[in-house]
């Protein structure tokens, strides 16, 4: 069993967010042995410490890293080696940061919600009429537009594309449809064929109300996640900057921001090919991403959650530069943040968050475990050196 699946369901056990078959396995997986159960308790332990961070907003990693050295000798120090090199919990429920590197420090309160709060669903549709429609707080089960022998409805917050039933009259060959997520946003839709997606913050999907010519196309501007509906005759292609992947039935995510020196994508389910740079196709499976690195593209094995987590809720990091960080963080909270100094862009972090929880809980974990510090300039964050 990999050693991270259970480091996952360990975390997720004790944040009360596992399944029945995930809470099975780790029951068996507990019941292997004692030190199994052990490497849990010391687990737990350090869960008890971040509770008290929260209530204290004081996190001291080396007490808490004395503390289980004491009660478990040399064994604890090796057990959390191998999960992450060291551990600091991060402050709030369900979020985990693990790299000590410093205790954290007492500082006086900044207003960082005044101008930075979690995302949330928000949208805008242009249909081919150009009109444009906020979809913003709409209520469920909402007809937006009915014509071309399609329906647009909302449903779970969710917009969805539908055939109209005995209806014949097709859609212009041709006529687009827009979506467009905000900065501080997130939004779904379900396509024509079935093929649903998931946008993240600051995104454009631009697709036809029907497909039609044999093939199921799509321009993206940003990141989303694809589920695609399986279809041998009508293979599905997303368009992203100069990327084209190609598919017949897959999940996908592809990462393509205008402006973005990284951009990538990567398979969760299937098979891929993707033409990048005028190059030839490359395909990719399960675990494998094509990024593009100092102007060259490379095929690499990536772990994939780290890439998909953000359709889950969370932000999820691995060895990631705070630039990076700093990014995905702006979008979604709808804020800048820029950095006095070029080299705090390099420090790297392992760990993850609810992206739910207020920004002032990604920001306390980044301070716990780095020499940066934030703090509140106008309508910005501004990232510095201690």
């Amino acid at each position: 069993m990999e050693n991270d699946q259970v480091f996952e369901w360990m975390v997720g056990s004790l944040h009360g967010e596992l399944n029945e078959e995930e809470q099975a396995r780790l029951k068996l997986w507990l019941e292997e042995s004692n030190k199994n159960r052990e490497e849990f308790e010391e687990l737990r332990i350090l869960r008890e410490q971040a509770k008290e961070a929260r209530e204290t907003r004081v996190f001291d990693a080396e007490s808490a890293l004395r503390a289980v050295k004491r009660r478990k000798k040399e064994r604890a120090w090796r057990v959390m080696l191998k999960y992450a090199g060291a551990v600091a919990l991060l402050l709030g429920a369900g979020g985990w940061f693990y790299a000590w590197q410093q205790k954290n420090h007492r500082e006086a309160p900044r207003a960082f919600e005044r101008i930075a709060l979690p995302g949330h669903e928000r949208a805008w549709l242009r249909q081919g009429d150009g009109v444009a429609i906020a979809l913003e707080g709409v209520p469920a089960d909402t007809l937006i537009s009915s014509y071309g022998g399609v329906a647009v409805v909302i449903n779970d917050e969710t917009l969805v594309l539908r055939a109209e039933e005995g209806n014949g009259e097709q859609a212009e060959e041709g006529e687009l449809n827009e979506l467009f997520v905000p900065r501080g946003g997130e939004f779904s839709l379900v396509l024509s064929d079935g093929t649903r997606v998931w946008l993240n913050a600051e995104t454009r999907l631009i697709f036809p109300r029907r497909f039609a010519g044999g093939e199921r196309r799509v321009r993206l501007e940003g990141e989303a996640y694809f589920d695609v509906s399986g279809d041998a005759r009508w293979p599905f292609i997303a368009e992203a900057a100069e990327m084209e992947v190609t598919v017949l039935g897959t999940r996908f995510n592809v990462s393509a921001y205008p402006g973005d020196a990284s951009r990538h994508a990567t398979v969760a389910e299937g098979r891929v090919a993707v033409r990048a740079g005028g190059r030839p196709a490359v395909e990719l499976v399960p675990g494998e991403q094509l990024h593009l690195v100092g102007g060259e593209w490379e095929k690499r094995e990536v772990e994939t959650r780290a890439y998909l987590s953000w359709i889950e809720g969370r932000f999820i990091f691995k060895d990631t530069r705070l630039e990076e960080i700093a990014r995905q963080a702006a979008r979604w909270y709808d804020v800048e943040i820029a950095f006095e100094e070029e080299g705090l862009k390099e420090i790297r972090f392992t760990g993850g968050i609810v992206r739910g929880e207020p920004v002032k809980s990604l920001i306390e974990a980044i301070e716990a475990t780095s020499d940066a510090r934030f703090r509140v300039e106008g309508r910005r964050l501004v990232v510095y050196k201690i």
